[in-house]
């Protein structure tokens, strides 16, 4: 193996392992290593500097991840209310709530009469549209991105700050002071990029007209909802990604040069690539196809030979010295793996098929195409379910005519813009780019309509991420036939060891209750070791938001745990935060018993949820107090409450189904938001309380808190949530009883496992308290 490939697997490693353990046991760690590596190399006939080299990178690593994760903006100035002024340089994007998001290259800031300089880049929120290059001032409250809290959620704090961005502010005033000039290839660029996103807009539908900007610009912000849900379950997004298209087209035009000397063919390249990288300093697959294509060339022309494998390690390490949270950039990582499974694989495969392709009478074209495509999908398929949660089949659809039309459009684009802007039509020109725009747009249209268009993946763990990749090295080796070789035998026992790691830690006999942080609602899913899943509530937003919590957080949830076929699920009553999951639940997942309670006939939510069960063919159970239902693992769900006086009440909450659930010794009681009657039914001393209401006091009385005294109380609640829950009063009765309180607002999802005997352990995805 290269040592510039192990110094960058050690820079990487660094950066990961500083994002779980503090900076103090990183270093630790190293300096102890680093001192056994100087025994061994003292003792040693055979010196090994690169060891001692990689440590000290692994080190470096650590101390790159905590510089480049620190806020000195905020740490100065949290949370409070300030001016900003900069210059914006992006192009409008449209948010759910209406506001436009900007990034704010900001040059100062502003509070108490006193002014900061500053050069640091703000996600801005504003009410006004203003364009690329306007020079503003802004005030309102500085604030840090919102942290992930939900492990299917997205990352949005580290996907910003790969990108340098940091802080977020949503602008209660605006001022605009200006507008910037400037002779930069970037700020040009970012220049030309709005006025091709007005054009567009001007002469094209919403769909076509964000599929040409998605095609030109790289703006994928611009697609209806449902349109883009589509993109992504049919994979054909990650083929609107302009770079990939404009690095082939650029190397296409040298290609047509090869007449010319290889040392002007080469300087021409390096010109050519240097002026792309500096115009599209933002992108960073640009960064990275520039930075190998260049040292590609350097090495060649130095060397007289050049090393791909040499050449990745060399860029990622580069890069990852310049920003180290690029190793959470899913574009990044998903970039280099590729890459690298290209170098390890595709000739190997091409051997080995070349006699099937011959027989079969297939193009070079097409053959280098399906293993490229057949390398890339199996290869990251492991990364497709850590990152997405999916997997298109139909790829090599989009591979073999998407790509094609799309270059088309990219050559005919200079033409099009040019007659749009002087004369406001392009005949022909116009004619062809609207074809080619509609076949590429209906495509996904197709290609969801085939059996098994998209398959969903449960999101894989570390190790079995590890063990993939090992195993698909060991299988390389035994394509290029070097399976009997030390370092193969090295990976085998490394694989074996992995495997080993992931049985002793998996959890026979157990049942997993999680407790989703929905925000402010309640969403729980209980996972039998018979593979049974029953799900209670799903969450929603309030009724004043659209935000979709169901469809954006709860179902997206459910499918990275591998819950796609679910026994049982539950609506405990029909107020919109506990309702809008299941909804969402029941129309993209498989359900086979709907429960829900007998009361609010012909409302919003029952009429709808007996309207998707009806198309999805979904069993409807109203069960009634004292009814049971046992499942195979030997889990037993009891109906305590409503009973049947209750029903008609006009107080939903009233209405809400509680469950008793009982696991050998093991009980626990889910109350959606029941009020205190009826107490004396009620198990005592359960083990697991999901609190009543969210932590309202209209539940939870002394009393109650005193008969159910349990040992674990979760309250489901939204971090600031408007109605101040959970009350101080609710918790200090639950703290008098020795409850243990768990919070989702706190300690994001909360999962616990238990066995028969009553042994319980409890985690959550921010740790456990």
């Amino acid at each position: 193996m290269p040592d510039i490939m192990i110094c960058a697997a050690a820079y990487a490693l660094g950066v990961l392992v500083s994002s779980k353990v503090s900076l103090f046991y990183v270093l630790m760690y190293s300096v102890c290593m680093f001192i056994v590596g100087l025994i061994v190399n003292h003792f040693s006939k055979r010196k090994n500097s690169v060891l001692l080299i990689a440590i000290i990178v692994f080190a470096f690593g650590g101390v790159r991840y905590y510089q480049a994760n620190s806020n000195r903006l905020y740490n100065a100035l949290p949370d409070k209310y300030i001016t900003l002024g900069g210059t914006v340089n992006s192009i409008p994007q449209k948010t759910d709530s209406g506001k436009y998001k900007y990034f704010l290259s900001a040059e100062s800031a502003e509070y108490l009469g006193q002014t900061y300089k500053i050069r640091q880049e703000i996600l801005l929120y504003l009410k006004e549209d203003v364009e690329y290059g306007d020079i503003i001032s802004v005030k309102g409250f500085l604030d840090k991105l919102p942290e992930k809290m939900n492990q299917s959620d997205f990352d949005t704090a580290m996907y910003y700050k790969s990108k340098g961005i940091y802080n977020s502010l949503s602008a209660d005033e605006m001022i605009k002071i200006g507008a910037k000039h400037s002779c930069s290839p970037v700020f040009l660029l970012g220049k030309l990029k709005s006025e091709i996103y007005k054009i567009i807009d001007a002469n094209y539908t919403r769909d076509a007209g964000a599929l040409l900007k998605a095609i030109i610009i790289g703006c994928k912000s611009d697609f209806s909802d449902d349109y883009y849900r589509l993109l992504l379950k049919t994979g054909m997004l990650r083929f609107l990604y302009a770079p990939f298209i404009h690095i082939y087209i650029i190397f296409f035009a040298i290609g047509l040069l090869s007449m010319l000397k290889k040392k002007v063919r080469d300087t021409l390249a390096v010109i050519l690539l240097t002026m792309y990288a500096l115009a599209n300093s933002g992108s960073l697959i640009i960064a990275k196809a520039v930075i190998i294509s260049l040292m590609l060339i350097a090495e060649r022309r130095i060397f007289g030979y050049s090393s791909l494998l040499h050449t990745i390690s060399a860029a990622v390490l580069v890069m990852l010295l310049i920003n180290p949270l690029l190793c959470y950039n899913y574009g990044f990582v998903m970039s280099v793996v590729a890459a690298l499974l290209l170098h390890l694989l595709y000739e190997p495969i091409e051997d080995k098929t070349k006699p099937l392709f011959e027989k079969l009478h297939i193009g070079r074209y097409l053959q280098r195409t399906l293993i490229v495509w057949v390398t890339i999908t199996i290869g990251t398929l492991p990364l497709a379910a850590f990152y997405f949660n999916g997997i298109s089949v139909y790829g090599i659809i989009f591979t073999l005519l998407a790509v094609p039309c799309i270059m088309i459009i990219i050559l005919l684009s200079p033409i099009l813009l040019a007659m749009l802007a002087l004369f406001g039509r392009a005949p022909l020109i116009g004619d062809i780019v609207g074809f080619i725009l509609y076949f590429i747009k209906n495509m996904p249209y197709v290609v969801h309509r085939l059996p098994g268009c998209y398959v969903m993946l449960k999101t894989p763990s570390i190790l079995t991420i590890i063990d993939f990749y090992l195993s698909l090295w060991i299988f390389a080796r035994w394509l290029k036939k070097r399976s009997d070789t030390g370092f193969t035998k090295i990976l085998a026992c490394a694989l074996a060891g992995f495997i080993a790691c992931g049985i002793m830690t998996y959890d026979f006999g157990a049942l997993n209750i999680y407790f989703v942080n929905v925000g402010q609602g309640d969403g729980a899913v209980l996972h039998t070791a018979r593979g049974e899943t029953v799900l209670i509530d799903g969450g929603g937003a309030p009724v004043y938001k659209t935000y979709n919590v169901g469809e954006k957080i709860y179902v997206p949830y459910l499918i990275a745990h591998g819950f796609t076929d679910i026994d049982v699920a539950v609506v405990s009553h029909y107020h919109k935060d506990h309702v809008e999951g299941i909804i969402a639940a029941a129309e993209n997942l498989k359900i086979n018993t709907l429960i829900m309670p007998d009361s609010e006939k012909g409302g919003e939510y029952r009429t709808k949820l007996e309207e998707v069960a009806r198309n999805k063919n979904i069993k409807i159970e109203y069960l009634r107090e004292s009814d049971e239902i046992r499942f195979r693992s030997g889990m037993i769900m009891e109906l305590l409450a409503p009973e049947e006086g209750m029903m008609k009440s006009n107080d939903l909450n009233t209405t809400s189904i509680v469950l008793h659930v009982k696991y050998g010794e093991f009980d626990a009681l889910f109350t959606g938001d029941s009020p205190d009657n009826r107490i004396s039914e009620y198990p005592k001393n359960v083990e697991l309380l999901k609190v009543p209401h969210h932590g309202s006091k209209t539940s939870s009385s002394a009393e109650y808190v005193s008969w159910i005294n349990p040992l674990f109380a979760v309250i489901s609640v939204g971090k600031n949530n408007t109605y101040g829950l959970p009350k101080e009063e609710v918790l200090n009765r639950y703290r008098e009883t020795g409850s243990q309180i768990l919070r989702t607002d706190e300690l994001g999802d909360i999962r616990f496992t238990v066995d028969k005997k009553n042994n319980i352990k409890y985690d959550s995805y921010m740790g456990v308290e």
